[in-house]
């Protein structure tokens, strides 16, 4: 585990996201709505008016943005660790949605109740991506590769899992199969491809950072690609933007 960090200044606290980590799962629905009240929940709990959000990959960047759409009072400011607009901004056909069932599968920390959890949450799609004049009147930070995007334009994302139905390990045998077929079938991964269409999120960027306008500042850190892990192997890469971002916020700064 990394170290500690801005408790030395700032209140921290950690919540796990229902059926993660030690929170239990519960019956109702796991959609992006329930979850954010399950923050605003556990803020009322501990007593908190408003709190600055960090979070990282598809499902916190969806339950910030979401917070910060719907509940900006209780929103001090967001930080995203990868520069990306919320998972389900982006309409998904029946292909493209059995080829990210399968991509889950490869993630052999994950059951079939957690890739449920993540089909259900999946329900959420942001006001800005239909309407170009929606506002979040919230400060947020964001970090970017060096061309502005989170993964360069030229990332192959279908490419990546072909790679490893030669040389990978697989603990799923449906995602195995399926992949083994697609590579087996150049005009269906070509399609596919063309289906997925802008895997790098760079599409619908402008609205993502239009939606907050000068709010929105984007640190472009001169790598290839922004994982979102940098904070595990890379913080000190990470870390002095978000305390000096923090520290603004702190003052009230706009």
């Amino acid at each position: 585990m990394p170290p500690p960090r801005f408790a030395d200044g700032f209140h921290v606290l950690a919540p796990d996201r229902r059926g993660f980590g030690e929170s239990e799962t519960v019956d109702r629905g796991q959609g992006t709505a329930a979850q954010a009240a399950d923050i605003l929940g556990f803020m009322d709990a501990v007593g908190l008016d408003r709190a600055v959000m960090v979070g990282n990959i598809a499902g916190p960047t969806t339950l910030m943005t979401y917070l910060g759409e719907h509940h900006p009072d209780r929103v001090a400011a967001i930080v995203y660790l990868t520069h990306m607009a919320p998972g389900s901004a982006s309409p998904r056909d029946a292909a493209v949605a059995e080829f990210w069932d399968m991509a889950s599968r490869t993630a052999c920390d994950w059951d079939e109740e957690t890739r449920q959890r993540q089909t259900e949450a999946d329900d959420y799609r942001p006001q800005f991506i239909d309407d170009p004049d929606f506002r979040i009147d919230v400060p947020a930070l964001s970090r970017a590769n060096e061309g502005g995007t989170r993964y360069p334009a030229d990332f192959d994302f279908v490419g990546v899992l072909l790679q490893q139905v030669e040389n990978g390990e697989w603990c799923d045998a449906m995602a195995k199969a399926y992949f083994a077929a697609l590579a087996a079938d150049t005009a269906r991964a070509t399609e596919l491809r063309n289906r997925l269409g802008d895997l790098t999120g760079a599409a619908i960027l402008p609205a993502f950072e239009g939606a907050f306008g000068p709010r929105m500042t984007v640190v472009r850190l001169g790598v290839p690609a922004v994982s979102g892990y940098e904070y595990l192997w890379a913080p000190d890469l990470i870390y002095p933007h978000i305390r000096t971002f923090l520290e603004r916020v702190a003052r009230g700064d706009p």
